[in-house]
């Protein structure tokens, strides 16, 4: 217990605190800006099991805020990169790998192997399908998010002294209309400001888990960091009825990512009515990503698109990537380097993709 030393020194704690430390499972889902320095201090803390999912891979743009990555790691996986780094820092820990993105299968799959769930994403179609699984399951769940120089954190599906529990459902009972969502990627956030969250992330877990008489449930903590100001909202129960996913047959049937403004009715008609034979369907995502696609494609991982950007000969382009951002990416890139070209803008996400082509 020599590296747990100062932990154990602490009035109260000593080897039980420790020990209920290390039986203490987690999943992590996302790897970026918040996720990172959570996994570093769970990590460090000595959390016996922490699992880390995310489909996403490094880009230069990450590194300022992403402080677990090098330069040497643009263009891999975030998971394995992360995985390798975290057992560099404490190889007692045990890290569960999944190299994908969040969807209903993976979260009624995954959710109940786990005691808490941490939210480190950054879209509000993810949040509700995580604070859905949760409540079914009866896991508490960490969410954190940021925008500029500001940022949020809060436990959700908690009791604390026997208080009514509260969800992301209370906070924000129906999602903002997609274009009113702020958006670091046009707006940015400032390096310091999703590292200073993640790490207040990490503190309610561990709180949630050794000290949950402490620990502030039913309320988001809210933090400027250019004013350095602090203030506390509390959240309360919705007494009015919102139809929501109830049962995991509910959550699958769910379209979350429609709910909140991420597909249009476009996606939701189903890849037939875009695809024909003149399509050239180029896959952005890197060669490990999986799943691969179930049909011909040419295959050109986005960081290498400008590169290859001659390659694309055709009139009818089907970006794919696994969310749909770096498709989007990719449709840019190709308008910028080839301007006289008349392109539809047709990027797609992945699980989308492969789901309407395999139902057709």
């Amino acid at each position: 217990m020599e590296r747990y030393q100062r932990h154990i020194a602490l009035a109260g704690f000593g080897n039980k605190g420790q020990e209920t430390i290390k039986n203490t499972s987690v999943l992590i889902i996302g790897a970026g800006g918040l996720g990172v320095p959570v996994m570093q201090q769970l990590t460090a803390c000595g959390i016996g099991t922490i699992g880390i999912m995310d489909g996403d891979t490094i880009e230069i743009s990450n590194l300022p805020r992403q402080v677990l990555y090098t330069e040497q790691d643009v263009g891999k996986a975030k998971v394995a990169v992360a995985a390798q780094r975290l057992l560099l820092m404490n190889s007692e820990v045990n890290i569960i790998k999944y190299p994908f993105f969040l969807n209903a299968e993976k979260a009624l799959e995954l959710f109940k192997s786990y005691d808490i769930i941490v939210d480190a994403t950054d879209r509000f179609d993810a949040r509700y399908l995580i604070n859905d699984a949760c409540v079914l399951f009866n896991k508490p769940w960490v969410y954190g998010a940021v925008f500029q120089w500001e940022g949020q954190w809060a436990v959700w599906n908690f009791s604390v002294n026997d208080a009514e529990k509260t969800t992301y459902r209370d906070l924000f009972p129906i999602p903002p209309k997609a274009n009113l969502i702020p958006d670091c990627n046009a707006q940015g956030v400032f390096a310091t400001v999703p590292q200073i969250v993640g790490y207040f992330m990490a503190n309610e877990l561990i709180k949630m888990v050794l000290y949950p008489k402490e620990l502030k449930s039913n309320s988001l903590m809210y933090f400027h960091f250019l004013k350095n100001s602090f203030q506390s909202l509390g959240i309360v129960p919705r007494s009015e009825t919102i139809k929501t996913p109830l049962t995991a047959k509910d959550i699958l049937d769910f379209d979350y990512s429609y709910y909140c403004g991420y597909k249009t009715e476009k996606d939701k008609e189903g890849i037939l009515t875009i695809l024909d034979k003149d399509t050239l369907i180029v896959d952005v995502r890197n060669k490990e990503e999986v799943p691969r696609l179930p049909l011909k494609c040419l295959e050109i991982p986005l960081h290498q698109l400008p590169d290859r950007i001659q390659e694309l000969t055709a009139n009818k382009i089907l970006f794919v990537c696994q969310t749909g951002k770096r498709s989007k990416v990719a449709y840019e890139i190709y308008k910028t380097l080839l301007p006289q070209s008349i392109v539809d803008y047709y990027p797609y996400n992945i699980e989308l993709f492969i789901k309407n082509h395999h139902h057709a």
